[in-house]
């Protein structure tokens, strides 16, 4: 590349071949204008070079760029999913309530939540359910022409609150609304499979698209599409002890409004959001080499992990380790997996992990959930410190630091216990590195796990420190 004083060299050169410009090709005006057009050619040879860098997705800045590869691909990114807790409902009127499923409730703030499930309390009762940070939106389409692979894009401003959408055909045959089911990619559909696909677009809007006639039915033509939406906020969090607002109108089994006291029994939180733009062009990368086919057990774990979000633990494994473990062949491990997985506050997982798998297709694959069996340890940590600092305090630092690294809900936990890496977490508090400070862990109980389902946690941390 040429240097700013070759190139205005070089541009004066021209000049003076050219009739009439040999006077001036000396003057401040010749120098100016080559400056100018110094700029014009940097600028678009920096916007050829980001063009060209927006060709290839190791290099691709633009979510724009990165989101036509993903339709490209068949890639959708990680739904959004919601903030979750406990919630304990006292009926205070003086009939019997029913509550139905999907019922709305707000926070303070204008947050809305629900309940999956109906729930019956009679008078003067209470009852404790979990509760959701989701609303329910309802997009409603007409099938003009019924051609192939017919689509249905949702508002950006839905896109990045999607949680899951249900879809609903009327085909005005008098059969009224039916559900119809979510297949991947379209795979092992048949002509008249009611089955749909997610899709991601490259103007990053997710959207319904339905078959071909060969790939899943084609929708009749006037058919009426109704998609139902739940959105949610993502990491979102409702403290415990709260109340919340019944939305809209809630009667009791007289008819009079109910009388309703909500109150959040445990923090509710844990939501996710979308996959950043970072996050969504390495995943993407990586994309090709999965494409939901579950081949080995890491396959299994990256599946539901990316639709449950907020899973901490997670086993996968199949019928040779089964017959392994228990020593014996059984045809009941004849084509299992086998899954156990732990999710803080959630009492519903197994349910969540089947219907997720049941979206995919597994030929003949049984998936059978195994509860988790938690295997905890205890560690005593004796020691001196600087009497500059506070027992109590480095006390309350040592077991903040080990329970986030062993402790059974923390989001940053590890699978395994080295008693090497627990020193390394203590030293790293800080509070042992003056001369003289020392401090030793003692550990009680199993290290490791002897069961597939087990994971492994600690239990007590106990401290008696005392001052050099």
């Amino acid at each position: 590349m040429l240097s700013n004083d070759e190139a205005v060299a070089r541009f004066k050169e021209i000049l003076s071949s050219k009739e009439g410009w040999q006077i001036l090709k000396d003057s401040q005006f010749v120098s100016h204008l080559a400056t100018f057009m110094a700029w014009g050619l940097k600028s678009a040879q920096y916007d050829s070079e980001r063009s060209l860098q927006e060709f290839f997705l190791s290099t691709a800045l633009n979510r724009s760029s990165i989101s036509a590869r993903a339709e490209d691909k068949g890639y959708l990114p990680r739904l959004s999913a919601p903030s979750y807790g406990g919630v304990r409902i006292r009926n205070a009127g003086a009939n019997q309530v029913e509550i139905p499923a999907l019922q709305a409730f707000q926070s303070n703030k204008g947050i809305p939540y629900l309940i999956k499930y109906p729930v019956v309390i009679p008078s003067g009762e209470t009852f404790d359910t979990t509760i959701y940070q989701l609303s329910i939106e309802t997009v409603i389409g007409t099938v003009s022409e019924a051609i192939p692979f017919f689509e249905i894009l949702f508002d950006q401003s839905l896109t990045l609150s999607i949680h899951q959408v249900d879809v609903y055909v009327d085909e005005q045959d008098g059969s009224g609304y039916v559900q119809w089911a979510m297949a991947r990619r379209l795979m092992n559909t048949l002509p008249e499979s009611m089955a749909y696909d997610l899709f991601y677009s490259h103007n990053g809007q997710i959207g319904v698209r339905f078959g071909n006639g060969t790939f899943g039915k084609i929708p009749a033509e006037s058919s009426s599409i109704k998609c139902v939406l739940w959105v949610t906020e993502g990491d979102t969090i409702l403290l415990d002890n709260l109340m919340l607002q019944v939305s809209g109108s809630l009667l009791d089994v007289n008819g009079q409004q109910a009388m309703l006291e909500v109150k959040t029994i445990s923090q509710i939180s844990g939501g996710s959001s979308t996959e950043g733009t970072e996050e969504f062009r390495r995943n993407l990368m990586y994309w090709p080499l999965y494409n939901d086919d579950f081949v080995w057990s890491e396959d299994y774990a990256f599946f539901i992990k990316r639709k449950i979000p907020g899973i901490l633990w997670i086993k996968v494994w199949g019928e040779a380790e089964a017959e392994i473990e228990s020593g014996s062949k059984s045809i009941d491990n004849i084509n299992s997996i086998f899954i156990s997985a732990y999710k803080p506050g959630e009492t519903a997982l197994q349910e969540q992990v089947v219907q997720t798998l049941e979206s995919v297709k597994l030929f003949n694959k049984w998936i059978r959930w195994v509860d988790p069996v938690f295997v905890s340890f205890t560690l005593s940590i004796t020691g001196n410190i600087h009497r500059k600092y506070s027992t109590e305090h480095v006390t309350s630092a040592i077991r903040d630091a080990l329970s986030s690294a062993y402790g059974k809900d923390s989001a940053r936990r590890v699978d395994a216990f080295r008693i090497k890496d627990a020193y390394k977490i203590v030293n790293d508090t800080g509070y042992f590195s003056e001369s003289m400070a020392k401090f030793s862990i003692t550990v009680t109980g199993p290290t490791e796990t002897a069961k597939l389902r087990e994971m492994l946690c600690v239990g007590t941390i106990s401290c008696s420190l005392g001052y050099l």
